[in-house]
């Protein structure tokens, strides 16, 4: 097998600590993900501004057809099905005076 020490033979053939280091890093990036996911959505009927981006004319939004810019409360659900379609609002930074 090529193994120096018999007591690394259960170890061969599986991922190594370079493997593990990068799974442990992809694992903390979609922790944090979902962390901020969280924050910014704490409950299903949690609502943010978004603007419609689409084409004019081509949308409506609680019986309102929608122009380019019109800006909406969307759910989470709504704003990651129309990604396409709105960007989110973000808020003014808050000065200081």
């Amino acid at each position: 097998m090529g193994v120096w020490f018999d007591e690394l033979v259960p170890f061969v053939g599986k991922p190594g600590v370079v493997e593990l280091e990068r799974t442990i890093v992809a694992l903390e990036r979609e922790r944090e993900a979902l962390s901020r996911t969280l924050e910014r959505w704490p409950t299903e009927d949690t609502k943010h501004p978004y603007r419609y981006t689409g084409r004019e004319d081509k949308a409506s939004f609680d019986g309102r057809l929608l122009q380019p810019g019109d800006v909406v409360e969307l759910l989470f659900r709504q704003a990651r099905a129309w990604a396409d379609r709105f960007e989110a609002v973000e808020p003014e930074p808050a000065t200081t005076a």
